[in-house]
């Protein structure tokens, strides 16, 4: 189970169906707004990831050339007859 506060958040957030965490964020950028905050989002890639580390996730260019490769794979066959 989550440790700290943003796990717990996170992992209830994560439960609800995408409409729902989508009125969770509006919320949030509206609270970040109010304390005169940028929304995570729009401060940066690199910010926005060093926030979700909690997620204990990793992403690499092999990770994503692989998903590139499975996505457009069959494209090109259905292009190529």
């Amino acid at each position: 189970m989550a440790t700290n506060l943003v796990e717990i958040i996170a992992h209830k957030i994560a439960s609800l169906p995408v409409e729902q965490q989508k009125q969770v964020l509006s919320i949030v950028n509206s609270m970040a707004a109010e304390l005169g905050q940028e929304s995570p989002l729009h401060t940066g890639h690199h910010k926005l990831c060093g926030q979700l580390t909690f997620l204990n996730q990793s992403l690499t260019s092999d990770d994503i050339a692989e998903a590139r490769r499975e996505m457009w794979g069959k494209f090109d066959e259905d292009q190529a007859q």
